[in-house]
């Protein structure tokens, strides 16, 4: 049957509600788009995997913080990707532990004077450890690394200096978990109004799980309170501490840089001294290196991870770090 190209008037109202109906949906969905543009999700970056976890949890389904430094990459030495640059340069609220941990995020979040900036060491609500704590090791060598770009300017000489003595491993603590939590909440809150209810609810589910993690903790942690044990470097003392853990010595002062031979055979005699049941090394540390260490004693080599280097990034990523820890220590020192 031929049309006219005019509509004719006998066929108009059944083609009308088709039109009336995809008008609504266009429109609806245009609305829609509209809205959520207008809610979107701040944009925001967290330097390390555990501390990148804690915010995701808080941000839940609203958005996803962006993970500047890999859970297998040095915070010390590693280089950002142009996308990192890119995510850090344009991010609302920026989350990171300090100049003496991620050295190579120091420059440009410096030069982000119009971006909400979060350094955890100086930050009022973390409970924070000198180095030396635990009677090893002054510091982490932060301050011999004179060769990095990031710290070519006297202003950064002096932050480092002001931090170089704390201990910068905060995330390992369950109080400080808790409060970075409680950051997160309250700085998305204000940059995203709008989900203020979201971020509460998801900041009170994880606080939640950070209780039941440690209760179910307390009790394994407790076997292993009088085991005497070598770290690779004075990184753990605010897990120790909170489950009154004997860690006796560091392999290493700088994390960066493995043991000569003179602090090689220091340590061996320090293992059969302390009768060491274990010595952990990391997953950037060579293990033949911790079999010389351990030839000739009762001590075993066992590895602890406290940046997360093969886990999957999001909510739950400081959960399962911890978990790990926790399993790596009992299961080399519980005899």
């Amino acid at each position: 049957m031929r049309i006219h190209p005019r509509i004719h008037p006998r066929i108009h109202p059944r083609i009308h509600p088709y039109i009336h109906h995809l008008l609504a949906r266009f429109i609806g969905g245009l609305l829609l788009a509209l809205s959520l543009n207008a809610h979107a999700a701040p944009k925001v970056a967290a330097s390390i995997l555990p501390v990148h976890s804690l915010v995701a949890a808080v941000m839940g389904e609203v958005g996803a913080p962006h993970l500047l430094i890999a859970g297998g990459q040095s915070p010390h030495t590693s280089r950002l990707t142009p996308s990192q640059v890119g995510a850090l340069q344009s991010a609302d609220l920026i989350l990171w532990v300090g100049p003496t941990l991620e050295s190579s995020l120091h420059k440009i979040i410096a030069r982000r004077d119009d971006a909400r900036v979060i350094t955890l060491l100086t930050h009022r609500d973390m409970s924070l450890l000198p180095f030396g704590e635990n009677g090893h090791g002054h510091g982490h060598g932060h301050d011999d690394h004179d060769g990095h770009d990031d710290h070519d300017d006297h202003d950064d000489h002096a932050a480092d200096d002001d931090l170089k003595n704390i201990d910068p491993h905060l995330w390992l603590s369950f109080a400080n978990a808790r409060a970075i939590v409680d950051i997160a909440v309250r700085e998305l809150s204000q940059l995203d109004p709008a989900n203020r209810e979201n971020y509460a609810a998801n900041a009170t589910a994880t606080k939640a799980r950070l209780g039941e993690l440690h209760n179910k903790l307390r009790p394994r942690m407790r076997e292993i309170v009088d085991a005497p044990y070598l770290v690779f470097h004075d990184a753990y003392q605010y897990f120790e501490k909170q489950f009154g853990l004997q860690s006796v010595g560091a392999l290493t002062t700088d994390a960066d840089r493995p043991p000569g031979a003179k602090r090689i055979r220091r340590l061996k005699k320090q293992i059969q001294s302390t009768r060491a049941r274990c010595v952990f090394s990391e997953p950037q540390f060579r293990p033949d290196l911790v079999d010389t260490l351990i030839a000739g004693s009762d001590a075993r080599a066992a590895v602890l991870d406290p940046l997360g280097a093969d886990l999957t990034a999001g909510g739950n990523a400081w959960f399962e770090l911890i978990e790990n820890l926790a399993g790596e220590l009992r299961g080399c020192l519980a005899r």
